[in-house]
């Protein structure tokens, strides 16, 4: 910077506005636009039109296997993705818990319940412990 002909250096400058001189030099890294190749595009959405429930790794397969087009599995995910060809993910749905209820016999010997745990036994290992109760007289 100069005033009146007066030359201030960066150091200087930088000291003065207490600002570290790696942030005067920032510059910010900026990405360049994926490029889409074109004609790989073009054969994708011709398998997806024929074969619409195909994801990535479908299509992928069908491209390298059938067709012979060696192409990265993410190349094809790329394309794809830019393109907005890809499907929504379904999130797996939980089960729904099962509330335990007690189980209910009119007389005994009508209906059993079993039930299996582990027990360590120490130098022999795990022990199975089978249990059976009968739901009449919880005996």
């Amino acid at each position: 910077m100069r005033e009146e002909n007066r030359e201030i250096s960066i150091r200087r400058l930088c000291q003065i506005l207490e600002v570290p001189r790696s942030s005067f030099y920032y510059a910010p890294y900026r990405r360049k636009a994926p490029e889409v190749d074109e004609g790989l595009a073009r054969r994708i959405w011709e398998l997806i039109q024929e074969y619409p429930a195909y994801g990535i790794r479908k299509v992928w397969a069908v491209l390298r296997y059938r067709l012979g087009i060696f192409v990265n599995r993410k190349k094809v995910a790329r394309i794809m993705k830019l393109k907005g060809w890809t499907m929504k993910q379904r999130r797996p749905r939980m089960r729904p818990r099962v509330r335990g209820s007690r189980s209910v016999a009119e007389r005994s010997n009508e209906r059993w319940a079993t039930d299996v745990t582990h027990i360590y036994c120490g130098s022999d290992g795990w022990c199975h412990l089978p249990l059976v109760i009968d739901c009449g007289d919880r005996e």
